[in-house]
């Protein structure tokens, strides 16, 4: 999902709602890959509430390469399954999504 976004976003791809659907599908596939249903039903009841935050968060002068720096750095911390590692990530993404200016 990472790679389509940057596909995506280096041939040329503009469009605010693609990249909110694939900042979005990233974040699924996460959430399926924990396979508890909770995690998903959950995950599901709050993609609404963030489609206006990602859709300003991609917009931003360095939104998109920001995302994806920072998706990278999620799955890397991830796939190292040290749960330090992954708690900085996520507070990383979440602290800059809410500090980030949104021209």
């Amino acid at each position: 999902v990472i790679e389509e976004m940057e596909t995506y976003w280096e041939s040329g791809g503009r469009n605010t709602q693609k990249l909110v659907h694939l900042d979005l599908k990233f974040h699924q596939s996460i959430m399926q890959a924990t396979g508890n249903v909770l995690v998903m039903t959950i995950g599901e009841m709050l993609k609404t509430m963030f489609q206006e935050t990602l859709s300003r968060s991609v917009s931003a002068a360095d939104g998109v390469a920001w995302t994806i720096a920072q998706h990278r750095r999620t799955l890397t911390a991830l796939r190292s399954r040290d749960s330090q590692q992954i708690r900085e990530a996520i507070i990383y993404g979440l602290d800059g999504s809410k500090n980030r200016r949104f021209d």
